[in-house]
């Protein structure tokens, strides 16, 4: 046997265990989707849809450094697209929104946290097999301890009262997206289709531009994240703090700009010991009535 290549080792996985990997989880995603209600062909144009987007949100996580986030298009919204509502039909439609748990929603994408924790592990000089078994390690303990923590947090205090979107807001949508796709029964949708196509060739412009051209000043990810009303919510704070970057670098250089980290990584540090400060307060003064800090 060949002995093990250093760049190898500093993968993740194998390329070979990363493909059989693929296939594997791949056919097992197809046919649960399948027994769900989907017909094979609308099963493998959702999950390629599904891959698409998990591969974006990625790029815009780690390449961007966005964390507030979320696909600008969800695998359903593109599969309707092509297929139309008419053509797929209720079932179909109800098993593309009850699919939506897992999907459609950022904070289930596994993807981006495994790619910045890759960066972490090769930051600290570990192997790409340990980091692996480091990610395997706290999946399982947060599945041992979170869910069920949070089922016995639900029947004790009430689902209901434990915030306005995990437990209200949330699990509404699935439905009612089923249902609004029933009752429009739309054909194919070629204007979005359209849209979807000049979009591609704007990606494709920008993205020549930016990798060709050295002076070009703007990222090809910005076309895409502007239309993401989180990245809206979220856009004067990422403004000032590349605002800061550029004065620090124009005016002060290099060493500013290493001697300004331990600010701004303290800037960071202060808001997160100002909300553990604020839920120690709820929990010694207001407990069981507390104040949202986030309004998930």
């Amino acid at each position: 046997m060949a002995p093990q290549s250093a760049s190898d080792s500093n993968d993740l996985l194998s390329p070979r265990t990363a493909l059989v990997g693929l296939g594997v989880a791949g056919a097992f995603m197809a046919a649960w989707l399948v027994r769900l209600g989907m017909e094979p062909g609308t099963a493998l144009l959702f999950l390629l849809a599904a891959l698409v987007g998990f591969l974006g949100l990625s790029r815009l996580v780690v390449e961007g450094g966005l964390v507030f986030i979320r696909p600008p298009l969800t695998p359903q919204s593109a599969t309707v697209a092509v297929l139309g509502n008419s053509a797929m039909g209720a079932t179909q439609l109800a098993a593309m929104g009850l699919s939506m748990a897992w999907v459609a929603d950022p904070i289930n994408a596994f993807m981006p946290a495994a790619a910045n924790a890759a960066k972490v592990g090769r930051s600290g000089r570990a192997s790409g097999r340990q980091t692996v078994a480091a990610m395997g390690l706290a999946v399982g303990v947060a599945l041992a301890v979170t869910v069920p923590f949070t089922l016995w947090l639900c029947y004790e205090r009430g689902a209901y009262t434990m915030g306005s979107w995990l437990f209200k807001g949330a699990p509404r949508i699935p439905y009612e997206y089923v249902v609004d796709a029933i009752r429009s029964k739309p054909g194919v949708e070629w204007s979005k289709l359209a849209w979807g196509a000049a979009g591609g060739a704007e990606m494709a412009v920008l993205t020549a531009l930016y990798y060709r051209l050295s002076w070009w000043p703007l990222h090809p990810l910005g076309l895409v994240a502007g239309v993401v009303f989180k990245v809206r919510w979220s856009f004067l704070p990422i403004f000032v703090g590349w605002l800061c970057k550029v004065a620090v670098l124009r005016f002060g250089g290099r060493a500013a700009y290493e001697h300004g980290k331990p600010f701004f990584l303290g800037a960071m540090a202060g808001w997160f010991a100002g909300a553990a400060v604020s839920v120690l307060v709820d929990w010694l003064f207001f407990f069981g009535h507390g104040h949202a800090i986030y309004w998930h």
